[in-house]
């Protein structure tokens, strides 16, 4: 199985100065970590908390080092968005995605244009038969104790995803959405309408329309491919 980073470091939690550095002790030092995500995370990031990280790849870097995870309850959480198409092309191509055996990963970051209007997307899937199947994957880490919604930020490019996925359903194509649960005890997932009520709306139009799927994922502390332990259900 791959391991997505050499170096692991465990941290904890002090503060978040703003939307992508947090300020963490690490073996008594205070240090600036990047933090690869820009949800909201209240549910998360509380002060003592421990939090993973890495040194950062990146020679002119302002931080020195990378948050890729957090802890919850004892549960490893991935925080790092970097890997989450790898993460899915991981699960779709060892078969763990349930319904989705038939598909395998050809294309990454695939562009496709309608009508005057580009999108580009995470996947282009395809199975024997040739057919196309456009897939975006969104990382979740917003939780209850049993589920999980999304977003966790007012995200338009989203809500816009959304809308080109059902045009393009409408024009042969087959389009969808893989949300990555990063809380393995979640149950059930739904659009938070708290935090952006447009996407969540446009989402309760369109899912019928897509194959779409929510499925909770496992992580340890060597943040080695995760398993997927069951798909999550949706409560309309």
């Amino acid at each position: 199985m791959k391991v997505l980073y050499d170096t692991i470091l465990k941290a904890t939690y002090i503060g978040r100065p703003n939307r992508f550095v947090v300020t963490l002790d690490l073996n008594g030092e205070s240090v600036l970590a990047h933090l690869p995500n820009p949800g909201r995370m209240w549910e998360l990031l509380f002060t003592g908390v421990t939090m993973y990280i890495v040194p950062h790849d990146k020679p002119d870097a302002k931080t020195k080092y990378r948050v890729v995870g957090i802890e919850r309850d004892g549960v490893v959480i991935m925080l790092d968005t970097n890997y989450s198409n790898d993460v899915a092309q991981h699960l779709i191509e060892n078969k763990c995605i349930p319904g989705w055996e038939e598909w395998r990963v050809v294309r990454r970051e695939y562009t496709v244009k309608l009508h005057g209007t580009s999108s580009r997307f995470d996947l282009l899937l395809t199975n024997d038969k040739g057919d196309e199947f456009l897939l975006e994957v969104k990382s979740c880490t917003l939780f209850s104790k049993t589920g999980a919604m999304f977003p966790d930020a007012i995200t338009e490019r989203g809500r816009k995803h959304l809308l080109h996925l059902k045009e393009l359903q409408n024009e042969g194509y087959h389009t969808g959405v893989l949300f990555l649960v990063q809380w393995d005890q979640a149950q059930w997932f739904l659009p938070d309408y708290h935090t952006d009520l447009e996407f969540a709306r446009t989402f309760k139009e369109v899912a019928p329309s897509l194959d779409w799927k929510a499925v909770a994922v496992a992580w340890d502390e060597t943040f080695t491919m995760p398993t997927v332990t069951h798909e999550c259900s949706y409560p309309s």
